[in-house]
């Protein structure tokens, strides 16, 4: 496999099929993937930056909505995009909150989740597939995120569960249910409902989950095609300046020894005797 080729990953989900797709568009990215599900269509990339010296972690996710993606002008008389809409708002705040929490501890890298809608048929909402893009785009880049997540949203409708309603159909939901998990346990719920029993919002978990597997079983797939690649172009670097950060944290104190005028058998020695076991440890901690 080379750095342009183009791979592509589909799973049913709901009875609607929902495809992942990277290699094409945004190859400067970490990752970038294009998530597409009936004539809705969405660009998702995750890219890593700068090492910062922070205490936090530097994560922004941001959603670029665009009249294009709907076949609309700017009505404004500049003709230019606004700023972000409430449902783009949201949106971010939806991704960033089962993904936030994931990130390895000590990832002090500047990183940024945008999605972007490139077209909309409103039949297929693109806010549930903007989630799964950022997931996927995590996925293949080099941030070394333990498991892959997925999301659904399950409308209660006249009495039946639908997994992933049209956008036409929510003023008449009597539950809207937006979950995200992994393929072991749910980690974001955001509900609202009208005279729904506990139960029912349990059933509507369990039927929930049971997509979301389907979702990660695909991004697993979409990462297993391009870990190759990643493991040469990306991973290395990022590894290594990590490495020398937390080097630099753990041990300074004896590499200053080491360049003053105390002993230098004693330094080298104190290093050997502290650094080897920690060398050890993080090689094994890479999961390449």
């Amino acid at each position: 496999m080379t750095i342009f080729d183009v791979s592509r990953v589909s799973r049913e989900v709901g009875g609607k099929e929902i495809s992942f797709e990277t290699g094409k568009l945004a190859r400067q990215a970490s990752g970038a993937v294009v998530v597409r599900s009936g004539d809705t269509m969405v660009l998702a990339t995750a890219t890593v930056g700068n090492l910062r010296d922070v205490d936090f972690l530097p994560l922004t996710v941001d959603v670029e909505e665009r009249h294009y993606a709907a076949g609309k002008i700017p009505g404004s008389f500049f003709r230019r995009e606004g700023r972000a809409g409430e449902k783009a708002t949201l949106t971010a705040r939806m991704i960033d909150r089962p993904l936030r929490p994931l990130f390895p501890d000590g990832w002090h890298f500047e990183t940024q989740i945008v999605c972007q809608p490139l077209s909309v048929d409103y039949d297929h909402p693109y806010d549930i597939l903007a989630m799964n893009g950022a997931s996927a785009a995590v996925a293949i880049s080099q941030i070394a995120v333990p498991t892959h997540v997925g999301s659904v949203r399950i409308g209660k409708l006249d009495g039946d569960f639908v997994i992933n309603p049209a956008e036409e159909t929510y003023e008449d939901l009597e539950m809207d249910l937006v979950v995200s998990g992994s393929q072991d346990a749910i980690l974001m719920v955001e509900c609202g409902a009208n005279g729904v029993t506990e139960a029912e919002v349990l059933d509507a978990l369990d039927i929930a989950h049971s997509e979301i597997k389907e979702i990660c079983a695909a991004l697993a797939e979409l990462q297993r095609r391009n870990r190759e690649v990643l493991a040469v172009f990306d991973t290395l670097p990022i590894l290594c300046d990590l490495g020398a950060r937390v080097c630099q944290s753990m041990y300074g104190e004896h590499l200053y020894y080491a360049y003053t005028d105390h002993p230098s058998d004693y330094a080298a020695e104190k290093i050997g005797e502290r650094l080897m076991p920690f060398v050890k440890d993080f090689a094994g901690l890479s999961r390449y």
